[in-house]
Parts: structure tokens; C-alpha cells; sequence
């Protein structure tokens, strides 16, 4: 870091959280267990809306933008085009019934026609999607996690597009969405390598995951959608192989970014992609995997947990986790849990669900000066826990969106991303 990176690190980390208002206040509320108070499911799903539209002009409607962090490189983030991706199937699961929800029609069909334009532009030749955003060095190079959520969005929009005339407001040319869509899904069938996992080329760390079954979970939609039988065979391929790294206990191996500590965020994403291929692919034997994992999340010591009726934000194999929350995770997983068929989650995981999601709706930010403190989610609690320090982030309120749509009565099964 350059003498002007430390002094604007130092600033970011010391001398703002003392003179704006805004942090000031935050730091005051972040002092209680639950920051603010929870309200309707309605006007929770109308703050992040309106979050998502001042974040859209935020980068001049190129996408959506990472986050707004509240400590290093304070303010708005770049346009990222992953996230962006599976937005579109919050968007696109609200459309129907805007009015009734209280969202502007004509700003939803702006965010889906500019997001979806946007997307395409990201693109690359080989029709794998890029990883990253401008500010990382992976940036321009293919991603086949960030293909996969990419395509949960891309297959939507292309699958509302065949049943509905798109509005004029897209500005959509379906043809090339559907070129973008098989190109894509061909990559990625084209990287499950035989025994199932993905070639590690084009991973992060160049390694092996299983929550990579989220990515998976964007190959099983377009071939769903393009009517692709080898990206269908592709997928349980790679279900297949997730699913063989359970342990007896229940405990999924290589579903954290870390082998040793495994954040919740991506164990949701792990469990979200068996589920979803319960689903696609008529198998029940996912959901016995995604219930065998539940019920060993269930068993950490809750007297030693700061929030004994929520969850831990990381888990360990041994037992051991941290006194944190992953807001984000928490969305994740309630949304995995309702998407189960009700005989194989139970009633305990249920009521578990809607003690996460009732939970949530106490640390979406409002009443700042700065409008994208406003209708936002933090990453943790703590502000600056282990996940994602001091960021407000875009796809943890795209996720809570979406169990406020559930709360609403979209049925989980309608939220396709």
C-alpha cells in the first residue's frame, strides 16, 4: 500500500467513524444485541428496493454494485457482475405482483432490462463469464463459479422471455440472451470433469469446492430452460459428487472458502444447489443430504452462542464455531430450509427458519443521512465480524429480499435465484 492508500486506510479506519454523523450513529446502535426494530414484511422488502435503485444510478445502471462499505475504501463499490446475476430472479419474482407489494413497476423493468444488458457485455469468448470486478486481478478471466450465478439470472430473464413478449423497456435482443445462455451452459458442462467436481483451473484458489453447487444450481437452469440434455447430465454429475462428501455426521466436506473454518454464507450456497437439484432433477436423495447436513448444523452449543435460538456464522468439523452471525448466511439458509419439501425438513428446521428470518429484519440499516445506509444489510454481526468486515453488502439484501417475497407468499419454489 502506497503512502496515499495508508493515509486514506488510516482515515477510512479512524478519523470518519468520529466526525460522520451517520457512523457515529451506527456505532451507537451496533452497541445492542439487535440494532433496530423489525416492522412488516412490506416495507422491509420496499427499503431494500428502493436500496437496490439508488445502488443501480450509483454506477451510472451498469448492474449493481458489491456494497457500501462503511470502513476501508469508504462509500459505493464497483458494478459486480455475479451478484448482479442472480438479482434478476429477486426482480423478476416481484414483477407479477409490484403493485400489491408497493414497488415501482417501471423502475423493476429498468433494473431487469439494465442488469441483463449489462451482464451480456460481461461475456467473455469461450461464453464463460468473468471473474471478479474492475478492482480485482481476476478481473477478465473466466470464472466458473461466477458463470454458474450468472446464469440463475440470464436463464430467468430467457425463460420469462418465452412465455411473455419482452416489455420494450429491456431493450432486449432474445436471441443473444439465448446465445449467451447456451454459450455459458457449455462451459460449464464442459469444466465437470468425469468423477464430478470441476476442473480447478477456473476456481478460486484453483481449488475443489462443493459449494460450488450453487454454480452447478445456474448449469441445471439453462438446461432446464435451453431444453440442454448434457447440461442436465453435466449437473447431477456434479450433484452426485457433493453429495459423496458428506460425512456420517452430517458435516459436508470442502463447503467453506477454508477447509478449517466454513462460513455460513457459503454452506447455505452448498445446501441451496442440493436442494434446487431435488427439485430439477425429481431426486430426493438430495434432500436426505441437505437434511443429514441441517441436523448437524442444529447441534452446536447453544449456551456457549451469543444468539442461541439463530445460528453460528462459521462452523469447524470438530464442533467449534464462532460467537458471530452472518446476516447473509442466515437469509441463505432459511431460504434452503423453506425450499425443502415440508416432510423432509420438520418442523423444528422450519421454526428455525422463521426464527432466522424474523432475526434479520433487525439489522436492515434505515434513518441515515447517506441513502445507501438506507434499506441495506450488513455482511456480520458485529459490523466488522469475520465475514466481509464493515461492508453493507448488495447480494446479503438481494437474499433477504427474497424471504420478504416468502413472507409475502411467493412460494419459496417462485425464488429461482
Amino acid at each position: 500500500m502506497d503512502l496515499v492508500g495508508k493515509l486514506r486506510f488510516h482515515y477510512d479506519m479512524k478519523v470518519r467513524p468520529r466526525i460522520n454523523p451517520d457512523l457515529r450513529r451506527l456505532n451507537a446502535l451496533a452497541q445492542r444485541p439487535l440494532p433496530f426494530e423489525a416492522t412488516d414484511a412490506r416495507t422491509h422488502l420496499q427499503m431494500g428496493f428502493q436500496w437496490m435503485w439508488d445502488a443501480h444510478l450509483a454506477v451510472d445502471r451498469q448492474g449493481l454494485p458489491t456494497k457500501f462499505s462503511i470502513g476501508p475504501q469508504y462509500g459505493v463499490g464497483v458494478p459486480y457482475p455475479e451478484t448482479t446475476g442472480y438479482t434478476l430472479n429477486t426482480f423478476l419474482a416481484a414483477l407479477p405482483r409490484a403493485k400489491e407489494l408497493g414497488l415501482d413497476e417501471e423502475r423493476l423493468h429498468a433494473l431487469i432490462g439494465n442488469c441483463t444488458r449489462f451482464l451480456l457485455g460481461e461475456q467473455l469468448p469461450n461464453g464463460a463469464f468473468t471473474g471478479g470486478h474492475q478492482k480485482l486481478r481476476n478481473y477478465g478471466r473466466p470464472s466458473i463459479f461466477n458463470t454458474g450465478q450468472i446464469l440463475l439470472g440470464l436463464s430467468a430473464v430467457l425463460e420469462h422471455c418465452a412465455t411473455h413478449t419482452p416489455p420494450a423497456a429491456w431493450q432486449l435482443d432474445v436471441e443473444r440472451l439465448r446465445a449467451a445462455v447456451n454459450g455459458a451452459g457449455d462451459f460449464l458442462a464442459d469444466q465437470v470433469t468425469a468423477a464430478g467436481p470441476y476442473d480447478p483451473a477456473h476456481s478460486f484458489r484453483n481449488k475443489v469446492r462443493t459449494y460450488y453447487s450453487r454454480a452447478t444450481y445456474g448449469l441445471l437452469r439453462a438446461g432446464q430452460v435451453t431444453g440442454n440434455g448434457r447440461m442436465l447430465a453435466a449437473a447431477r454429475r456434479h450433484f452426485d459428487w457433493v453429495a459423496d462428501q458428506q460425512r456420517p455426521d452430517g458435516w459436508i466436506d470442502h463447503w467453506g472458502f477454508d477447509e478449517e473454518l466454513a462460513v455460513l454464507h457459503t454452506i447455505a450456497y452448498t445446501l441451496r444447489g442440493l436442494v434446487e437439484a431435488g427439485h430439477g432433477l425429481g431426486d430426493a436423495r438430495y434432500f436426505a443430504t441437505v437434511r443429514r447436513a441441517l441436523d448437524r448444523l442444529a447441534t452446536f452449543d447453544r449456551a456457549r452462542f451469543g444468539h442461541p435460538d439463530l445460528i453460528p456464522s462459521h462452523y469447524r468439523a470438530d464442533g467449534s464455531f464462532l460467537n458471530e452471525l452472518c446476516i447473509t448466511g442466515m437469509s441463505q439458509l432459511s431460504l434452503a430450509i423453506l425450499k425443502l419439501p415440508e416432510e423432509q425438513r420438520g418442523e423444528a428446521h422450519t421454526a428455525w427458519a422463521g426464527r432466522m428470518i424474523q432475526a434479520t429484519k433487525h439489522f436492515q440499516l434505515r434513518g441515515f443521512k447517506e441513502p445507501l445506509m438506507n434499506g441495506v444489510m450488513p455482511a456480520s454481526y458485529p459490523l466488522r465480524g469475520t465475514y466481509q468486515p464493515g461492508d453493507l453488502i448488495e447480494w446479503g439484501t438481494k437474499f433477504f429480499m427474497d424471504t420478504m417475497l416468502v413472507e409475502l407468499g411467493v412460494p419459496p419454489r417462485a425464488i429461482t435465484g
